[in-house]
């Protein structure tokens, strides 16, 4: 869990707090300057504008889920804008709808730099049965698997994958998936906003794109999977295990040479081989790593060639769940850009259900580029292990923060570029556009895509104020402040654009004109609900050409 304590900016460790405070404020002040420069032209949509004007009566109910601790302006953010997501709101119906936002992103022009935003195509839609019935079972065998998702929710909620390996293995036939998507297409979120409850309820199939885990970084090969603190000591006390167990087994002599734990290798040397056995059997070395990922199946084989003497030595190498699977491994890629005013505020790799491992990458400002910092950074070592071993949870470290800062800041400009575009041309001065990214080394066979358009983010930004820290409680309080300066930053950015903007009425426009600004059709008449159903941009299908091609075998790297 996320640190609770939101501690002043004294608590960060090896530095005054004045000093701080005084580099806090002189950073804070160049940010919020830029913001409100753009507040001050951004031509807003009024469906999704907030009247920071008027008191939020309900801000206090929410304050009561939180101790003072960890309660911040933030939290009272997101509970403001799903408070006003109502259904009497057009756009935010359209912009809360995959389906209705698919078809409008499908619209867009083509943006100066970048190309056009692309997005992951439909496959199947249940609005559409006559479609689904017919390519569902051909569809199903996808060697790039696919995903079944609701289109009224968000946040990866109701989300089933299928793989392609899983459908090999018989796990998803027909049927299966027929019932998984009509599921889906029905289920509702009990704390979806007013707005979201209002949506008509449909289901989509993707392809899959592919996981973090299918990709190679380079020069760091625990990026993916490792020993995690929790499970090390419990794999020392096994080897030391091993080795009393070794030293008094009629296989092997007590000799230690014959035996040797050298930092993270274990090497087990048989003796009294046939001189078949000799060549396979005469060492075997084994990283932690190897300790688990060796199969059931190497194993029968190494008993079977090396006789029955491995028998009790396999059983002791596969102490379970020692190697421990990063939450996000198996998941795309996703960069959450949020952007206030039309400005880029932050990227996000954020954790899936976990805080744990989120990365915020900052928009350059004057000469410097893109930072990339771990929530967690400016712990040492030994505070990364207690805090991995307190939350049950792999958290990277210092070499495998920089290898995926490193991977990911390729893409920063692309994504808040267009991200900003998004949100000019739906007026909104709060929104996240997330995108899915390729994973090191597939950059050439899949581009950067459009996942989702999200109204209300719940990605609370961690603002780096520097500090470093060798004590758990010290390095919690560090954190927590760095959320809570975020937060106050963010208070400036928004309720202080809004008064730049001074209430000028020239700078808001009705919903339904930002859409058909895109060519999109709109029935005026009826509810907001009837209107946002009603949206038909018609589309060429050109934000989803890139499949098509990739299916023919066509993709240029992107």
């Amino acid at each position: 869990p996320r640190p609770a304590r939101a501690a002043a900016l004294a608590c960060v460790a090896g530095a005054p707090a004045l000093a701080v405070a005084r580099r806090f404020a002189r950073d804070a002040e160049d940010t919020v300057g830029a913001f409100w420069e753009s507040a001050a032209t951004f031509v807003a949509n009024e469906d999704l504008a907030i009247d920071w004007s008027k008191e939020d009566p309900g801000a206090m109910a929410d304050k009561a889920f939180f101790d003072d601790r960890r309660w911040s302006w933030f939290h009272a953010l997101v509970g403001r804008i799903k408070r006003e997501s109502t259904p009497d709101k057009m756009s935010v119906l359209a912009l809360e709808d995959k389906l209705t936002i698919h078809e409008v992103v499908d619209a867009f022009p083509e943006p100066e730099r970048y190309g056009r935003i692309l997005q992951m195509p439909w496959l199947v839609r249940s609005d559409d049965f006559d479609y689904w019935a017919v390519n569902l079972l051909t569809r199903a065998k996808d060697p790039a698997g696919f995903v079944i998702k609701p289109t009224h929710s968000h946040g990866g909620a109701g989300l089933v994958v299928v793989s392609g390996d899983a459908q090999k293995a018989g796990k998803w036939p027909p049927h299966e998936v027929k019932d998984a998507f009509w599921k889906i297409a029905r289920e509702t979120n009990s704390e979806a906003s007013a707005a979201q409850r209002a949506l008509h309820q449909h289901a989509v199939v993707q392809p899959r794109y592919p996981a973090a885990k299918e990709g190679v970084l380079e020069g760091n090969l625990g990026s993916h999977r490792r020993i995690s603190q929790a499970h090390w000591r419990l794999l020392v006390d096994t080897l030391s295990n091993w080795r009393t167990y070794l030293q008094h087994s009629d296989a092997t002599p007590a000799d230690d040479s014959l035996w040797s734990y050298r930092g993270l290798n274990v090497q087990f040397r048989g003796q009294h081989l046939t001189p078949e056995q000799a060549d396979a059997c005469g060492g075997v070395t084994l990283s932690p790593l190897d300790v688990i990922e060796k199969s059931k199946g190497e194993v029968r084989g190494l008993m079977k060639q090396c006789g029955e003497r491995w028998k009790s030595i396999a059983f002791q190498v596969l102490p379970p769940g020692a190697v421990r699977v990063f939450t996000w491994a198996h998941r795309p890629i996703e960069l959450k850009v949020q952007v206030a005013w039309g400005r880029t505020y932050m990227i996000a790799w954020a954790g899936t259900g976990s805080t744990n491992n989120d990365l915020f990458l900052t928009p350059p400002r004057g000469s410097k580029g893109w930072t990339c910092k771990h929530a967690f950074s400016g712990g040492d070592e030994s505070v990364l292990d207690t805090m991995e071993v307190q939350a049950d949870e792999l958290i990277m470290h210092e070499g495998e923060v920089h290898a995926w800062c490193e991977h990911l800041v390729k893409f920063a400009d692309k994504v808040a570029f267009q991200a900003e575009f998004v949100a000019e041309k739906l007026g909104a001065s709060w929104v996240r556009v997330d995108f899915f990214v390729p994973p090191p080394g597939l950059e050439g066979a899949w581009p950067v895509v459009l996942n989702e358009v999200e109204h209300n983010s719940a990605i609370e930004y961690s603002k780096h104020l520097g500090g470093t820290s060798s004590n758990v409680l010290v390095h919690r309080d560090m954190v927590a402040s760095r959320f809570q300066a975020a937060s106050e930053e963010l208070r400036a950015i928004l309720e202080g654009g809004a008064k730049k903007r001074g209430g000028s009425q020239h700078l808001l426009r009705r919903g339904s004109d930002f859409f058909k600004d895109l060519g999109c059709v709109v029935d005026e008449e009826g509810t907001a609900v009837d209107r946002y159903a009603s949206v038909r941009c018609n589309g060429s299908g050109a934000s989803t050409d890139w499949w098509r091609q990739r299916q023919l075998g066509l993709l240029s790297p992107a």
